[in-house]
């Protein structure tokens, strides 16, 4: 597929969306909720951090609690609202949560205490479920063929805002800083965060406004054809059977089939486990084992086909078409009170197909908790490591969060068209093995190497505050730098709270004339930095601005800035990749429509949406908690010069996530491709009809979606003709 038809193809998905009634206010809401989320995301970390006041690494632990609680609001509430969805309808669970995310911004925004922002973390746990409700209903609303092409659209059109409000952000901090005057760090933040507020209450006023048409019944799916969206109302000479009028998943799909029920009956095929010769089993008439009181009408119906002989020259249209049609009609009402007796060569099929449903569901839920945790690891500790390694502004930082979106946004967009060449399950597996590697990649391109020059001097850059300070031996406990400049100082206060021995004299003290020397072989024994001391004396504690001119000239501490910014976007896009890929396959894998009444197809389906959410919130979780806790644990540990590059500064959480994500891609590339639930269900009671007794694996995966059957509940089952042709009642 052309880049022109991937445009054509999401275009044609937003027009979807806001071209349906039911469908259009909740994505506008959806829309506008992550724009305002988006002009506030690069300051959120910073935000916390000046709120906080304190040391880097113990401030991350709390933005962990913060994430933890806001991720544990998300898993409790997303089975809530999807049953809510289920139950009430879309207008309910988005209301509430729409109403909660905007009082939470509100809340948040004019924190001044870990508590407070605790209590904002709450009310934003209820209103993130936002989100998975909007998509749930998304997912409703449409057939499951379109389920990949909903899935990315939306993940589009989100990253397409996004995009936009963190192309604003470094505008308006800008703004804010030169023109308006806001020149207190902490104001500034707060004057982002508690734009989002606005947005969210917006988008509460118009559902209300519009709540007419969320409480309608979900319309019909659209049909896909041709890998564009067709978005055309199809109509139909005949009723369908309730079962498909009932099924708003299924149902639409069948509806693709252009057989003509007064024509010919689609059915599914029942295999033939004597004949050898499938091209011919394709157009045959085959019976299953049944009770005898059912041949009856199964003979009529071979009378049907077999009386070539009988006269039509003289009879009316009407009268043919009653005399095929009836005996059809007749036949399917009595053998839908047949009880069918499976064929006795195939007693466990059944249970193989449910051992691997269940096999597959479990991997693909832990494949989903391993993106979620991986992803939330980057989002919490990205703007850390920025902060505490590179020193990076918020505006700067900005600058990074936008690109990374434009390269997330190109990753989900081409996500189907991959799929579509690839499969579902390769697609899936190789994103995870891509980004398992790009994992260890980010690690040693951004604590590897030379980092650790950048690192000191831009530690020793923070200790430059303009005060004496005293500095404290590990063996005398006493230090006389009385006489020794600040910034002297300086330097060598961040390897006293590391408890490193300090480069000494006999008596343990520095004296003015060797300060020169000492220097030079602390430099030396601790490669701290590449200049030499006859660069570095010239510094004081108020020239802030001789420091970044060293910093900047050193070309050894440019490179990491580059290859961190270039791995940690490629690593971004592709776990952005890789979001829909595997919520596209789990709910399809996961929504388990029963057999017995197909209307319960597109209630469970709600479920499984929230369902999902709950795994991504655990796994967000999960990421809080650990991903800061690594973070701490490697930054603070001694080994931050000579140690193993994936334990140290705090690359320790990124290599577990990358260990964890090319385990999952193992495990998804041994799998098959998944066949809807539906179809490998074994029977189900008060069913009189199950497909997994009537026809194989292969079998089934060689009816193509131009030639989708439409399932009766008969035991009787026919299939189209490859060739097209139509089979008719004679």
């Amino acid at each position: 597929m052309s880049v022109s038809a991937l445009l054509q193809t999401q275009l044609a998905t937003a027009s979807l969306f806001l071209s349906t009634p039911t469908t259009r206010t909740p994505t506008i809401l959806l829309l506008i909720a992550s724009f305002g989320s988006s002009l506030h995301h690069p300051v959120t970390t910073f935000f916390y951090l000046a709120v906080l006041n304190g040391a880097a690494s113990d401030a991350a632990v709390s933005i962990g609690t913060l994430g933890f609680i806001q991720g544990l609001g998300g898993t409790v509430g997303g089975p809530l609202v999807g049953w809510a969805l289920d139950r009430y309808g879309p207008f309910v669970p988005i209301v509430v949560t729409a109403a909660a995310c905007s009082m939470g911004c509100l809340w948040r925004g004019m924190a001044d205490s870990l508590w407070q922002l605790q209590m904002g973390a709450v009310l934003n746990g209820v209103g993130v479920n936002l989100w998975s409700v909007v998509m749930g209903h998304l997912v409703k609303s449409f057939d499951h063929k379109l389920r990949s092409e909903v899935l990315s659209g939306i993940a589009v059109q989100l990253a397409v805002v996004q995009i936009a409000g963190k192309a604003l952000f470094p505008i308006a901090e800008y703004a804010l800083r030169n023109i308006v005057g806001v020149t207190d760090d902490l104001l500034r933040y707060r004057l982002h965060m508690g734009v989002c507020t606005a947005f969210c209450f917006y988008g509460t006023v118009a559902l209300c406004w519009d709540r007419d048409n969320l409480r309608a019944r979900w319309s019909d799916a659209h049909l896909v054809k041709d890998g564009t969206i067709n978005m055309r109302s199809v109509k139909y000479k005949q009723k369908q059977s309730d079962i498909l009028d009932n099924d708003l998943e299924e149902g639409a799909a069948a509806r693709n089939c252009r057989a003509e029920l007064q024509d010919h009956v689609c059915l599914p095929l029942v295999p033939s486990h004597h004949s050898t010769n499938r091209t011919h089993q394709s157009t045959s008439v085959e019976m299953m084992e049944i009770p005898s009181n059912c041949h009856a009408s199964h003979k009529a119906t071979k009378n049907i086909h077999n009386n070539a002989d009988y006269d039509q020259s003289n009879r009316q249209p009407d009268q043919i078409h009653k005399q095929q049609s009836q005996p059809f009609i007749d036949t399917i009402e009595s053998t839908n009170n047949c009880q069918i007796n499976p064929s006795p060569m195939k007693p466990t099929q059944p249970d193989k197909y449910q051992n691997e449903h269940v096999m597959t569901t479990i991997i693909f839920t832990v494949a989903l908790l391993v993106q979620s945790l991986s992803n939330t690891i980057l989002t919490v500790l990205w703007p850390l490591i920025v902060h505490d390694r590179f020193h990076l502004s918020a505006q700067t930082f900005g600058v990074l969060t936008f690109i990374s979106s434009l390269a997330s946004m190109g990753a989900m967009a081409s996500f189907p068209v991959v799929e579509r060449k690839v499969g579902r399950v390769r697609c899936a597996a190789g994103g995870f093995g891509v980004a398992a590697l790009l994992g260890v990649v980010f690690c040693i391109s951004t604590f590897g190497g030379v980092v650790e020059n950048s690192e000191v001097s831009h530690r020793m850059y923070d200790r430059l505050e303009g005060s004496k300070r005293n500095l404290v031996s590990p063996e005398s406990r006493s230090f006389d730098v009385t006489s020794i400049e600040e910034d002297v100082s300086a330097f060598l206060l961040p390897w006293r709270n590391r408890n490193m021995a300090l480069p000494k004299t006999g008596q343990h003290t520095f004296a003015r004339n060797n300060v020169h020397d000492n220097l030079h072989s602390f430099f030396a024994d601790y490669s701290v930095a590449r200049e030499d001391y006859n660069a570095t004396s010239n510094i004081s504690s108020g020239n802030r601005h001789r420091i970044d001119k060293i910093v900047d000239n050193d070309q050894s501490t440019q490179q990491p800035y580059l290859w961190h910014a270039l791995s940690a976007i490629a690593l971004h896009s592709s776990l952005s990749f890789i979001e829909p890929s595997i919520k596209s396959i789990f709910s399809i894998v996961t929504a388990s429509p029963s057999d017995s009444l197909a209307q319960e197809s597109a209630p469970k389906l709600g479920f499984t949406m929230g369902f999902m959410t709950t795994i991504a919130n655990i796994g967000g979780m999960i990421g809080n908690i650990a991903g800061t806790w690594m973070y701490k644990l490697s930054n603070d540990n001694e080994s931050v010069l000579y140690g193993n590059i994936f334990v140290r500064g705090g690359s320790l959480a990124f290599f577990v996530s990358a260990l964890l994500l090319g385990a999952s891609s193992l495990c998804i590339w041994g799998l098959d491709e998944p066949i809807h639930s539906r179809v490998i269900q074994g029977p189900s009671v008060g069913s009189p009809f199950n497909e997994a007794n009537c026809c194989d694996v292969e079998d089934r995966s060689e009816i193509s979606d131009d030639s989708e059957s439409l399932r009766d509940g008969c035991c009787l089952s026919l299939r189209e003709r490859e060739t097209n042709h139509v089979l008719k009642c004679e």
